[in-house]
């Protein structure tokens, strides 16, 4: 399902509205058992993790994806190309 997410990004990316029953779509293309696929959307445990997740992200200044820290500090990018020497310099 990962990579079937992945892969179809530019479809749903960036969209305000539910995309529910669209991964519900790709799910049932992909063979997955969907009363467990249904069980697990639903669970509340997966769902505080989201709002953890959500609150850590904003605590950290994360306002979209992708964000990159290293070393604990959030990085401000302008090319791929500063974002691999920053990474090279630091495994120096």
């Amino acid at each position: 399902m990962v990579t079937k997410l992945f892969a179809t990004q530019p479809e749903w990316g960036g969209k305000q509205d539910s995309q529910a029953a669209l991964f519900r779509t790709y799910a049932e293309g992909l063979g997955i058992d969907m009363a467990k696929f249904d069980q697990d959307v639903a669970a509340e445990d997966a769902k505080e993790r989201i709002r953890r997740d959500i609150a850590d992200g904003k605590s950290l200044g994360v306002t979209g994806t992708p964000t990159f820290f290293l070393n604990g500090e959030k990085l401000t990018l302008n090319t791929e190309a500063q974002f691999r020497q920053l990474l090279d310099d630091a495994a120096k």
